[in-house]
């Protein structure tokens, strides 16, 4: 989906996840036309998610998505995804896929029950779709009864159109898995939904027959596989009201943990999986780092432990290892972590005053070595090395280059590494980030997000993984649109590529890499 030419007006700046539900759609089930259409219809899907508009019972509604991925065998036809939407309207829905999570940048159908219109459409901003002028989706059918609205639609997974998204396949658990919006009213025309009305979710829809979230598979992963864990974790801090960013600073070294939490002393552990203990909707990022010092002089920007183990954003709560690969948190070998740094970046924009936090991230970890081991690569300017330097205002374009002699140097096997994760990140101003990998001169792949919300937080390229050899080159391109206050310090702008970041204008980017 291609940037257009845009004027943004702003209805929502708010993130909102839904609680997806892991029973069945018995909710519907007294209402005479769904219970009719359910048995009617429902050997037309092998695929089911119930979601909800919000976390509280008093107000949610209840959305029932019912869909197939139709994979023909048929040279003269393409693969195809049939799908249904139940919501509690008479009037209208509107469902979306997006790079993000929200509204900026999806792709979507918009049904309105008065006339039996189905409008493939697209929005680059918080603003009224727009009609695309090439309609992709099929209508199959439409109920509207018992206080209900039921659509049944059917598209091309690749329509090969610039402002459709294709549907690509995301059932591996490391992998990002789909984002979807919608929403729904009364009206009979689509008009602004309101807060309980909308929903934002993730969902894996190559995945199994009933979709399963991801906190359910992360536990079960861990339950089975973990043998201890660990927390890192601020501690009921006071974020300032006084300022827009802070940055708190937590360290530990590896005999700290022994002594405070029973982590195994003198025993090589693989890192397995992340669950990360958001508290606060302050919180913009978390980065956990690295030592092999054993002694940290002063918990500060300049000398906590900087080797990027992983990171947080909006994006994800759960980091889920592939299987057999594994990240070492402990260890005898002199290159195993001794000492790790948390660092939590807080956004307060409103100024509200009282907010206390101790988020951080609980890591769990198995004694039972894993046939490979992962690490990370941060490209781009994750550690705001352009900080000192002014951006400049309006349209921005900061690229930050990975020679081929880096990837020589470091990658000493000719078979490179697989990169199975891949996270962008910017702050308030990004509009857009590329991250380009050259071989011999030639683009060989590209990961992108080409829409941008700083409300979402971050953005994991949902992808096969992928090699890179020694001798490829990277180059990181953020783009942004930026304006200074009257004094010296720029507004708050992020630009980031690696599996990371830009501050004020950031640009970095991390890659989870497995190497042995």
């Amino acid at each position: 989906m291609h940037r257009a030419n845009m004027t943004i007006i702003l209805l929502v700046a708010s993130l909102y996840l839904p609680i997806v539900k892991s029973s069945g759609d018995e909710l519907f089930q007294g209402r005479e036309a769904y219970s009719k259409w359910t048995t009617e219809n429902q050997g037309n899907y092998n695929r089911l998610s119930i979601l909800s508009s919000s976390s509280d019972e008093q107000t949610a509604e209840v959305v029932v998505l019912r869909w197939s991925i139709i994979e023909n065998q048929d040279d003269h036809r393409q693969d195809e995804i049939h799908l249904a939407i139940v919501v509690q309207a008479t009037g209208w829905v509107g469902f979306g896929i997006g790079e993000n999570g929200g509204m900026k940048g999806s792709d979507m159908f918009i049904f309105q029950a008065s006339g039996g219109d189905l409008i493939d459409a697209y929005a680059t901003a918080l603003e009224r779709p727009r009609v695309d002028q090439q309609q992709d989706w099929s209508l199959v059918r439409s109920i509207v009864a018992d206080g209900l609205l039921i659509v049944e639609v059917t598209r091309l997974l690749d329509t090969g159109d610039s402002m459709d998204w294709p549907l690509t396949k995301d059932s591996q658990p490391f992998m990002p898995g789909t984002k979807i919006v919608a929403a729904w009213g009364d009206t009979e025309q689509m008009t602004y939904h309101g807060a309980n009305q909308r929903l934002a979710a993730e969902l894996r829809l190559f995945g199994a027959a009933h979709a399963v979230s991801q906190e359910s598979l992360f536990k079960e992963e861990m339950d089975r596989e973990a043998e201890g864990s660990i927390v890192m974790r601020a501690n009921n801090i006071l974020i300032p009201h006084k300022k827009t960013t802070f940055y708190l600073h937590h360290c530990y070294t590896a005999s700290d943990l022994t002594r405070t939490q029973n982590l195994p002393a003198n025993k090589t552990l693989h890192l397995i999986g992340i669950e990360w203990l958001i508290d606060r909707e302050q919180v913009h990022h978390v980065i956990l780092s690295q030592s092999t010092e054993d002694i940290i002089s002063s918990c500060d920007m300049s000398n906590a432990p900087s080797s990027t183990l992983y990171v947080w954003s909006r994006a994800n709560k759960f980091v889920l290892f592939p299987p057999g690969i594994g990240m070492v948190l402990t260890g005898n070998d002199a290159m195993a972590p001794k000492s790790f740094g948390l660092q939590n970046h807080y956004e307060n924009p409103g100024k509200v005053k009282g907010v206390r936090d101790s988020t951080g991230a609980r890591l769990y970890y198995t004694s039972k070595l894993r046939e490979t081991t992962a690490g990370v690569i941060d490209l781009g300017d994750p550690k705001v090395m352009l900080r000192p330097k002014p951006v400049g205002n309006g349209l921005q374009s900061h690229r930050f280059s990975c020679p081929g002699t880096c990837t020589s140097n470091h990658l000493s096997s000719n078979a490179g590494v697989t990169v199975f994760v891949e996270l962008l990140h910017m702050h308030t101003h990004g509009l857009s980030m590329h991250n380009i990998q050259k071989r011999d001169g030639k683009e060989v792949r590209r990961g992108s997000v080409e829409y941008y919300d700083f409300n979402q937080g971050g953005h994991s390229v949902k992808q096969e993984p992928f090699q890179v050899l020694p001798g490829d080159t990277f180059e990181t391109v953020c783009n942004s649109s930026s304006s200074f206050w009257s004094g010296s310090e720029p507004r708050n702008v992020h630009l980031s590529a690696s599996l990371l970041s830009c501050n004020r204008h950031i640009c970095g980017l991390f890659f989870s890499i497995r190497y042995r």
